[in-house]
């Protein structure tokens, strides 16, 4: 079944249920209003018993009725509006509760096995103007709702809630743009005017729900840890830091699966910093009694190491796709021929499609799920070590630094002579590069928690170990783009084509790998310094 999906920029206001509408071409850029239309809408909401959507501020709804007919799926704000899915309601279907599996595949990271079933209904009488600008562009919809809503939770009232709001939704175009920011703080100014007011509540579900909401049962929630005293506030951080990736890895999980690259990035990257801090976790058991719980996280590394891998080759493939095409772009002389050109198109984004192929399996599988359940369940009642050994937890952060810009150091030593061997294949360069950038990435990593909850000055090195886990990719990337082009180049020969494009494009690009690879000593040198100044704020 086909998606649709937007991006939602809307404010909301409670209104009087006499209030008059007050001239909307007085907002900014509104030139004339298209005639009132009115609809009678009819919305069901779906969620799991213990409301897991709802509380990640997820809407799901089966809403008939207006111009939109369909199931609509809303994802939480993250700064430029929220991204709304819909799919149309199947003629065929005669099964009401049977959400799409392309709306739910966006959210099984958060349902999971759970059941969704209706848990309000909204009814709403709308009267919908579009705003027109002067050049005959839709600016925004203006919408006066009157709405009738009931719970269908367990010992919610019977009697429905009644009020009346105001939406007043940009534009698409306009949804993230400096005018659209000026747009809305027009309208603000124009509708309260009127005695509109900011909205008492974030949504209609909401609203609907009422009291019938601290009612529902609550999936499993992360501790709240009670301080002993401020020795404990370490201890804290590394715990809340486990839930923080965590909740990253979650929010991430929706765009990996639609293939977004930068939400395939951004999950690696919490999927990653959850590995390192949970390892930090471990190490304040060495010397208490034995938990099962801590048997727990180490199935935990299994599973997130594999996870690791195959999010890091969907952004390996995306890099290299991407740096192919802007060789070829760059080719303004024509000397690359037709023939080479598509062979490496064609392999560059077949590579690509297979590996976010494997990312949205892997985001499928039950073993995925399984993981995130006992990672749920494991922050919910983790171990909690003695007081004496929660206080060496900020002891244990500095001892995750110290090791981690050893290793690099070691590795970038042997990496010289590497670096430096003609002879030296393109794979060979890749391991060194793949394995410096492991380690960059724990030292990016465990830096910040340093820096967050120890009293230490590693606020330079947070920010030098990142810019080099990015030289460090861009390094790993070009080399890899050397390889592909080599490799297809030899596959050219053997097949009695002529290869001198492939040996233009390897060389431009082995010309460009060099230049990245050497900028890899500068970064290095200010990792250096910046670490040396958090050993003398340890002194």
């Amino acid at each position: 079944m086909s998606t649709e999906q937007f991006i939602e920029v809307e404010t909301k206001y409670s209104v009087e249920a006499d209030a008059t509408v007050p001239n909307l071409t007085k907002i900014l850029n509104v030139h004339s209003a298209e005639p009132t239309r009115e609809y009678e809408l009819s919305a069901m909401y779906y969620d799991t018993r213990d409301l897991r959507l709802t509380r990640a501020k997820i809407t799901l709804r089966r809403r008939t009725g207006g111009k939109d007919d369909g199931w609509h799926l809303k994802l939480p704000d993250t700064g430029g509006g929220r991204l709304e899915l819909s799919a149309p309601i199947s003629s065929t279907d005669t099964d009401e509760e049977r959400v799409p599996e392309a709306l739910l595949s966006q959210v099984r990271a958060v349902v999971r096995g759970h059941r969704l079933s209706p848990i309000a209904q909204v009814d709403n009488l709308r009267a919908e103007s579009t705003l027109i600008a002067e050049n005959g562009g839709p600016v925004a919809d203006f919408c006066d709702d009157r709405v009738t809503a009931w719970s269908l939770l367990p010992g919610a009232s019977p009697s429905p809630q009644q009020w009346r709001e105001w939406e007043f939704e940009l534009a698409e175009p306009l949804a993230r743009t400096k005018l659209g920011r000026q747009i809305l703080e027009s309208a603000d100014e124009q509708l309260t005017t009127v005695g509109a007011v900011d909205s008492h509540s974030p949504s209609k579900l909401l609203t609907a729900l009422g009291e019938s909401f601290s009612l529902a049962p609550t999936p499993p929630t992360p501790l709240v840890f009670r301080k002993y005293d401020d020795r404990d506030e370490a201890f804290a951080g590394v715990l809340h830091a486990i839930i923080a990736t965590r909740d990253a890895l979650i929010e991430q999980d929706p765009g990996a699966r639609r293939g977004d690259r930068r939400c395939v990035s951004a999950m690696l990257n919490a999927v990653r910093d959850l590995r390192s801090v949970l390892a930090m976790f471990i190490e304040l058991f060495d010397h208490e009694r034995w938990d099962n719980r801590i048997a727990t996280v180490a199935s935990l590394e299994t599973e997130l190491q594999q996870l690791t891998g195959v999010l890091h080759r969907a952004g390996d493939a995306d890099a290299v796709a991407r740096q192919v095409h802007a060789l070829l772009d760059s080719d303004a002389t024509n000397l690359v021929d037709e023939r080479a050109r598509q062979r490496l198109i064609h392999d560059v984004d077949s590579r690509k499609r297979r590996s976010y192929y494997r990312v949205a399996a892997a985001l499928e599988s039950e073993r995925y799920l399984t993981m995130l359940d006992t990672l749920d369940e494991f922050l919910a009642d983790p171990p909690l070590p003695g007081r004496m050994e929660r206080r060496k937890t900020t002891a244990i952060i500095v001892r995750a630094v110290k090791r981690a810009y050893v290793d690099f150091k070691k590795l970038r030593r042997s990496a010289l002579d590497v670096f430096d061997d003609p002879e030296v294949t393109e794979a060979e360069y890749e391991e060194h590069l793949s394995q410096m950038h492991k380690v960059a990435e724990r030292l990016r990593t465990v830096s910040r928690v340093a820096l967050e909850f120890t009293p230490y000055d590693s606020a330079r090195l947070s920010k030098e170990s990142k810019r080099l886990v990015e030289t460090l990719l861009e390094a790993q990337y070009s080399v890899s783009v050397c390889e592909l082009i080599l490799k297809r180049a030899r596959q050219a020969a053997g097949r009695n084509e002529d290869a001198f494009a492939y040996g233009l494009l390897y060389q431009a690009e082995r010309e460009r790998s060099r230049k990245v690879l050497r900028s890899i000593d500068r970064r290095h040198r200010s990792v250096k310094s910046a670490y040396k100044r958090f050993k003398r704020s340890i002194a």
